[in-house]
């Protein structure tokens, strides 16, 4: 079936279906509040201008030159645009992804350190540029970055997905296929933010966005940014998930959010298939920032 421009409506409302329904008892109660916020009614009318509608998903395991995605943010009173597109692959890797789980203690085997550790080592060799408007659609900024493509055509989706099987490795200590795909997911969640902060036009929007403790920041002399993935509680229905996520500023608690994902099928994996983000900080009702996702298309008609 062809996607139309609705499908973030149908994500997420099927997300919050879910939520309503199967929502662990344990989630915060800023996560439940933010499920209606996915589907708040946001224009975005200079969009139409940059890109329109979506392409019908593809399975397809690569980013292919020209691929974009078209993705709204609104800032407290400020409006963005962002469009990401492929460049292609680099001469040159440009470093690599690296992410490891490993068990506290041994599995039960004559083999000590089969299926105690999974690894991941993803090079950075696709070019990505991000180009950035205001709500009315002026230019910016560009910039261009060096991504890991198999990350994103991962996505997060199927992390989501695996954290059942994830939990039983766990218990059985004996690491395999659900680790790793959770792992995946979790190093997509990684890149994927990475491009914000990667980028000089973008990283201004996620300072704003965030609630800085200036105590924590006076205390240790240093800022350190870290994100706190809880795929373990994404609620699922109808091909979206939706999980919280808080990125934390010197440990402290910065930025609450609710993402939704779907399976990064092409050309939705140019944003590793996140739909929407809902962005709330510590203690506060009204959300400070919102990303959705507006249009995708291929770079061909393939």
């Amino acid at each position: 079936m062809a996607l139309t421009p609705c499908l973030h409506g149908v994500l997420v409302a099927a997300a919050l279906f879910a939520a309503g329904c199967t929502t662990p008892q344990s989630l915060d109660g800023w996560f439940e509040d933010a499920a209606v916020r996915h589907d708040a009614d946001l224009d975005f009318p200079a969009a139409a201008a940059i890109l329109e509608g979506f392409d019908e998903p593809r399975p397809n395991d690569e980013l292919e030159r020209g691929d974009r995605a078209l993705y709204g943010v609104r800032l407290a009173d400020e409006d963005f645009l962002v469009l990401f597109e492929v460049e292609g692959a680099v001469a040159e890797s440009s470093g690599s992804v690296m992410q490891s789980i490993e068990l506290e203690s041994p599995p039960d085997s004559d083999q000590p350190t089969e299926g105690a550790l999974v690894h991941i080592d993803e090079p950075r060799n696709c070019g990505l540029v991000a180009t950035v408007f205001d709500g009315d659609g002026a230019l910016i900024s560009r910039d261009r970055m060096v991504v890991a493509p198999a990350l994103f055509c991962t996505g997060l989706a199927a992390g989501c997905a695996s954290e059942g099987d994830y939990a039983e490795e766990l218990r059985r200590k004996r690491l395999g296929a659900a680790a790793r795909r959770v792992l995946m997911a979790w190093a997509a969640c990684d890149e994927f933010l990475s491009v914000v902060r990667r980028s000089d036009s973008l990283r201004p929007l996620l300072e704003k966005a965030i609630a800085v403790n200036l105590w924590s920041v006076i205390r240790s002399f240093s800022v350190k940014v870290s994100v706190s993935r809880r795929t373990r509680e994404a609620v699922f229905s109808g091909g979206g998930y939706r999980f919280p996520l808080t990125i934390r500023v010197n440990d402290d608690p910065a930025l609450d959010c609710s993402m939704v994902v779907t399976e990064p099928r092409s050309p939705l994996n140019v944003g590793a298939g996140v739909v929407s983000i809902v962005g709330i900080r510590p203690g506060e009702r009204e959300p400070t920032v919102t990303l959705r996702l507006l249009a995708a298309r291929r770079g061909s008609r393939r």
